[in-house]
């Protein structure tokens, strides 16, 4: 009958609604895992290389964090890029995950 086949395709249509919304869901979830993890690896990073000036006893000026922190932001998706920018900068080899 045309109602049932009315009702079957509303029924499509909110499933496919539904499917986009979980869809859309989970892209946001992604993405702020993403902005988390590149948070917590900025963090880590300075921490290290403020652990690495400590140990050798040298002075790690603001001019010096400055570069670092922007370093840090250009490249908060690239842990390798971090890295290798870190060791140039400071003159440390500083991994960063």
């Amino acid at each position: 009958s045309k109602v049932s086949s009315l009702a079957k395709t509303i029924e499509n249509i909110n499933e496919s609604h539904k499917q986009e919304i979980d869809a859309i869901d989970n892209t946001r979830l992604k993405e702020i895992e993403d902005i988390e993890k590149a948070e917590v690896r900025m963090r880590s990073a300075l921490a290290k290389v403020e652990e690495a000036y400590e140990e050798s006893e040298k002075l790690l000026d603001e001019k010096k964090k400055k570069q670092i922190k922007k370093v840090l932001k250009e490249n908060k998706k690239d842990p390798d890029a971090i890295t290798k920018r870190l060791a140039e900068i400071t003159g440390f080899e500083i991994h960063v995950d």
